[in-house]
C-alpha cells in the first residue's frame, strides 16, 4: 500500500524474521511502505535495541528503513595492536550468540598466518 505509514519509532516497530537458505534473521521495518528502501546493517554491536533511534527514525520519515541483526564471527589475532585483541573478546561478548577466534601468537594478520584454521572456522560457522 504505497503512502501508507509503518510505525516510525524504531522501539515499538515490532521485530519480524526472515529465513534466507537456512539463516534466520531479525529484523525491524519502519517508514512509509513507498520509496527506495534503506537497509541498516548492525556491524558493530548487533543488536537491533543499539541502533541510533533518531537517525534511523529520521532516515525513515520519507522511506522504509529496515535494521538487520545477523549471526556474527569475530576473529582476531591474540595480541593484535591495530585491532586490540580485548576489543574483539569484548565486542564477541556483547553480541548475543556471537563466536570468538583468537588465533595464537598472532597480531593483526591471523587470519592470514591461519589461513587454512580460519578457514575451516569460518566455513563451519556459515554451515552451522
Amino acid at each position: 500500500m504505497a503512502g501508507d505509514t509503518l510505525k516510525t519509532d524504531l522501539k515499538t516497530a515490532p521485530t519480524r524474521h526472515v529465513e534466507v537458505a537456512g539463516t534466520r534473521f531479525a529484523y525491524r521495518r519502519l517508514g512509509s511502505h513507498g520509496g527506495v528502501p534503506v537497509v541498516l546493517l548492525n556491524h558493530w554491536a548487533a543488536n537491533l535495541d543499539n541502533f541510533d533511534p533518531p537517525l534511523v527514525e529520521g532516515l525513515a520519515a520519507d522511506r522504509p528503513a529496515l535494521t538487520i541483526r545477523t549471526p556474527v564471527l569475530v576473529a582476531n589475532g591474540d595480541s593484535d595492536i591495530m585491532v586490540p585483541s580485548e576489543n574483539s573478546i569484548a565486542l564477541a561478548r556483547r553480541i548475543p550468540g556471537a563466536k570468538l577466534v583468537l588465533y595464537r601468537d598472532t597480531g593483526h594478520g591471523g587470519i592470514f598466518q591461519h589461513h587454512d584454521a580460519f578457514l575451516m572456522e569460518a566455513r563451519a560457522f556459515f554451515a552451522a
